[in-house]
């Protein structure tokens, strides 16, 4: 399966990315977006989801012993305080 990328949770606090080279490219160009547009002042999110999600983006299928998370949504906020 050419350009993929699977979320997988292992065990109770664990989470696993698995993708192909171009998987992984589309999904570091989604995060790179995601931060350009946030730079702008507002909050801003993507959701990722398989396509029992009505998505396109992730795999269902694992690649390792996890189990497959559905969605992922992902937020970037334009400032961060670190010592909250």
């Amino acid at each position: 399966m050419p350009n993929f990328i699977s979320v997988e949770i292992v065990g109770a606090a664990e989470v696993e990315i698995h993708g192909d080279p171009a998987g992984l490219r589309r999904l570091a160009a989604t995060l790179s977006d995601l931060a350009a547009r946030a730079e702008s002042g507002a909050p801003q999110h993507e959701h990722l989801a398989t396509s029992e999600w009505a998505g396109s983006e992730l795999a269902s299928e694992t690649q390792g012993d996890g189990r497959a998370v559905h969605q992922v949504k992902v937020s970037c906020w334009p400032e961060h305080d670190a010592s909250n």
